[in-house]
């Protein structure tokens, strides 16, 4: 008989201040989970080229715990994915750095792979302040493929307690069959940042896995700790992550509703969100040969570019430049022939500049409020001390 074996997988970046309470809590639970059941297990972190590497500290706090360092940051799919190749276990369990899991927790989480035909499971997540809820399965809102969780802000009381089907569950603390893997293959690596779960967890419900929440299985999660939501990355990640999921799991008519729906909330939108999605389409028309895909995406794109945009950013603009030449004939015919054959091919590649010089554009603006901030801050706090000392 072959004895069963589950790895950890702890993909790590730039978070080792907190790896010390997640992996003591990770040794604790692999422990209790030993004492009950004869089972094999070991726990993995993959690096992804942080600016200071975790080698020293683990050697030193955590010698059983295995490294792997890759040579640049690959992104969650790309980089837990390194480590699922390598290893050999049945089930694979994936813990964010920022997740602190219960003593019980492998007890609870593992319990629902005895049905064959679970090929994912996930877990209740809680805020790290008091007893509230931050996920109890997911799912998307219609039309637009915006992410929700069951219970999220909800004073937890028992009342997402059933385990059930879900449409997805989160990465932050998941557990994946490696008998589905096998069958449906590994995270996408096309996805960076965020919805790679979403896609895995649509791609097993597609060859008809079950996706599985286990509300025992409980963790405290600091969400958005290494990201940090409302940050200019993170909306860029979030909205081309979401275009690429939308693009790769929709129908043409599911793509036409989103569209009608996306095109009047963009002029809601803050300066920063509306040119992270700017990049988003960009970033599909790209990558998609499909005309219908396109198509939509340049709808988006011009609902997406607002006149509001221009006064803010007018040097971040690329327009083609026109002929010039002491034969006015031979100036007009190269511009015709132009507009013709070169200019509609080039649109795109000015649009898609256009778009990343904004982003910088607005970016350097926001560094420069930021900087003035801080010099009123500084002069204020010197004034402060000046009195004090007198």
């Amino acid at each position: 008989m072959i004895r069963t074996k589950f790895t950890v997988i702890v993909l790590n970046f730039n978070s080792l201040s907190l790896l010390q309470n997640c992996l003591e809590a990770l040794q604790r639970a692999v422990d209790v989970y030993a004492e009950q059941v004869d089972v094999e297990s070991e726990i993995v972190v993959v690096d992804n080229a942080s600016a200071e590497s975790p080698r020293a500290f683990l050697q030193q706090a955590f010698p059983t715990v295995q490294l792997i360092e890759n040579p640049s940051n690959r992104g969650f799919g790309a980089g837990n994915n390194v480590a699922i190749q390598q290893g050999d276990a049945t089930f694979v369990v994936l813990i964010n750095p920022d997740v602190v899991v219960a003593p019980d927790f492998f007890a609870h989480l593992l319990t629902p792979f005895a049905d064959p035909t679970v090929g994912i499971v996930g877990s209740k997540l809680h805020y790290p302040a008091g007893n509230i809820i931050q996920h109890a399965g997911g799912y998307l809102i219609s039309p637009r493929a915006l992410p929700s969780h069951f219970g999220i802000g909800e004073l937890d009381s028992g009342q997402h307690d059933r385990a059930r089907e879900v449409e997805y569950v989160i990465g932050a603390a998941i557990a994946l069959r490696r008998a589905m893997l096998d069958e449906i293959g590994l995270f996408d690596e096309e996805f960076f940042l965020l919805f790679e779960e979403v896609d895995l967890c649509f791609r097993a419900h597609a060859a008809g896995w079950k996706v599985w929440y286990e509300p025992s299985a409980v963790a405290t999660h600091i969400e958005s700790a290494i990201i940090g939501k409302r940050s200019f990355f993170y909306y860029q990640q979030f909205h081309k992550s979401r275009m690429r999921f939308v693009t790769k799991h929709f129908s043409e008519d599911e793509i036409l509703a989103l569209v009608s729906a996306e095109i009047p909330h963009l002029a809601k939108l803050s300066h920063l969100e509306r040119l992270a999605l700017q990049l988003a389409y960009q970033h599909i028309l790209a990558t998609s040969d499909a005309e219908f895909i396109t198509d939509q995406m340049h709808r988006l794109l011009a609902a997406a570019v607002q006149p509001a945009d221009a006064p803010i950013l007018p040097s971040a603009e690329i327009t083609p430049l026109p002929f010039h030449s002491k034969w006015p004939l031979m100036a007009r015919l190269r511009d015709l022939w132009s507009r013709v054959a070169v200019r509609p091919l080039a649109q795109a590649q000015f649009a898609q500049q256009s778009a990343f010089n904004r982003a910088v554009t607005l970016k350097i603006v926001e560094n420069d409020r930021l900087i003035e901030a801080q010099r009123g801050e500084i002069a204020r706090l010197s004034a402060e001390i000046s009195r004090n000392k007198n």
